[in-house]
């Protein structure tokens, strides 16, 4: 049996960069409307480049839709004029630009209203950006692995999003829309008004240790946290009641994990790769199911702990050990509980029970008696000594 990771088999969902050929750009060097490139409605002007972007017209309007070379430093155009008329540019197009890691800065001008999916998704240069008070569309992923990106700041006079400490949210702190990858803080404690956290938000925040979830959040995205690789432990709220996929994959130095009571669902991936994971903490009495490859690669996982009842179900192929190696996970739960051996895929021995203290399985000798012990054998040996005299 093959396991193909569950963050692959999304990637068809997630956008991936793009770069003009070396051909299409050096057709892009000349500045005005580009007959041979263009696609439009059959009224409208042909697409214009002008300072490293390539601007495509429709529907009376412009959009920054591709970059061509290596720009450090862009600022879109708030119009472009091509064959006599002049076109007021609107958006930053789906994709733009992806995978322009050469960016360290752009400047949005006031005339654009839509930042598009994916519109600066692994600019791994780019440290801020400046959201005008225009935009009134931010699409998902639009600054994904922006790993140098430390703040977005968006204009006070903005009606639909708002900023704080360079985080973006909705304009009522509502949703939490994405918290930059390269900001340095340790910890963050997510604000109570929040109630939804969007789908890779936290997404390959590198040096995050801890974040605090309030009661509040009710929705969390597929993906929020993958990729923090810093990430020590982490706490669901009873306030969500699914997991979703991949909520915590590549998480490397995630070491416990505990999921309030209230969760319902433990999505497909949600632990993949966490490869410091020693104990999760699940809730029963509500149904719970965990979902396939919920663990995949844990191979630190040593304990799986079930409370409140006998009713969470593990699905086929739910813990997943792929290295070939051998492993010991202790369940403890109440009387009764069995995962099924459909659910466990892999060099695998379950064991139910609390894991006895110590390492390899022994009990742990305490500091105090071990001293006692040895104070007894130097007495020990004194004596013996007397007796020989």
């Amino acid at each position: 049996m093959s396991y193909e990771s569950a963050e692959r088999r999304r990637d068809g969902l997630r956008p991936s960069g793009k770069v003009l050929t070396a051909l299409a750009a050096a057709a892009l060097l000349t500045v005005g409307c580009l007959v041979s490139l263009g696609e439009t409605d059959g009224s409208d002007a042909d697409p214009v480049a002008d300072g490293g972007i390539l601007y495509r017209i429709y529907a009376g309007e412009a959009t920054a839709y591709t970059y061509y070379g290596s720009p450090v430093s862009l600022s879109i155009l708030p119009s472009v004029t091509c064959c006599d008329t002049v076109y007021a540019v609107t958006s930053i197009g789906y994709n733009a630009f992806s995978g322009c890691t050469s960016l360290t800065s752009v400047d949005i001008p006031d005339s654009v209203t839509s930042v598009e999916s994916s519109a600066f998704e692994g600019c791994t240069s780019l440290t801020s950006v400046d959201i005008p008070d225009s935009v009134t569309g931010i699409g998902n992923f639009a600054f994904s692995g922006c790993t140098s990106l430390e703040s977005i700041n968006v204009d006070g006079d903005n009606t639909v999003y708002s900023s704080e400490d360079g985080v973006l949210f909705d304009k009522t702190k509502t949703e939490l829309i994405q918290y930059p990858s390269g900001k340095t803080d340790p910890s963050y404690t997510i604000p109570s008004s929040v109630e939804s956290i969007r789908s890779y938000a936290f997404s390959g925040c590198a040096f995050l240790t801890s974040v605090t979830i309030p009661d509040s959040v009710t929705l969390i995205g597929w993906s929020a946290f993958s990729g923090c690789t810093s990430l020590e432990s982490a706490t669901v709220p009873g306030s969500v009641t699914v997991v979703r996929d991949n909520m915590f994959r590549g998480c490397t130095s995630l070491e416990s994990v505990t999921l309030s009571d209230g969760v319902k669902r433990i999505g497909t991936g949600v632990f993949e790769g966490c490869t410091s994971l020693e104990s999760v903490t699940i809730p029963g009495g509500n149904g719970v199911s965990v979902r396939r490859e919920a663990f995949i690669d844990c191979t630190s996982l040593e304990t799986i702990r079930i409370t409140g009842g006998t009713d969470v179900v593990f699905e086929e192929s739910s813990i997943v050990f792929t290295d070939g190696a051998e492993h010991t996970v202790y369940v403890a739960a109440p009387e009764g509980f069995v995962i099924p051996d459909y659910a466990v895929y892999g060099n695998v021995k379950i064991i139910y029970g609390e894991k006895p203290s110590g390492s390899d399985g022994f009990p742990a000798v305490p500091a105090a008696v071990g001293v006692i012990a040895m104070l007894m054998l130097v007495g020990e040996a004194a004596a013996v000594r007397r007796g020989r005299n």
